[in-house]
């Protein structure tokens, strides 16, 4: 009886994490569409000047770089790993003034932002 009871709080406790850090992982999405949103509206206004947008690209890296070790306390979410390195990849090309491969760069990170969102959101292969 007592096994069995370990086992339900286990389980329980197990569940109720998961389903927070789902709900971390979908404000942080939520959070990472609306910096997105912004780079894309104006990576076409400052062609030239690209270099500009940087800061912006960057708050959205330390926010990734603050918000990591939450998102990944109970579960190794790789597919948040994709954004991770196309925010690295962005932010360099930024800093570099490189126009093209920065906008490619940021439709790679919206696809895995936008259209990626349902794999790492609230579903129960990634609950247990």
């Amino acid at each position: 009886m007592t096994r069995t009871i370990t086992t339900f709080v286990l389980f329980v406790l197990i569940f109720t994490l998961g389903i927070f850090e789902c709900v971390g992982v979908n404000n942080f999405l939520n959070e990472m569409e609306g910096n997105i949103t912004y780079l894309m509206d104006h990576i076409d206004d400052d062609k030239e000047n690209v270099a500009s947008l940087y800061e912006k690209a960057d708050a959205s890296r330390d926010s990734w770089e603050t918000a990591e070790p939450w998102l990944t306390l109970m579960f190794n979410h790789k597919d948040l790993a994709n954004i991770c390195d196309s925010l690295s990849r962005l932010c360099t090309n930024i800093s570099i003034n490189d126009y093209e491969a920065s906008k490619v760069e940021l439709y790679l990170l919206a696809e895995n932002a936008f259209e990626l969102k349902d794999m790492m959101g609230f579903n129960l292969q990634n609950i247990l």
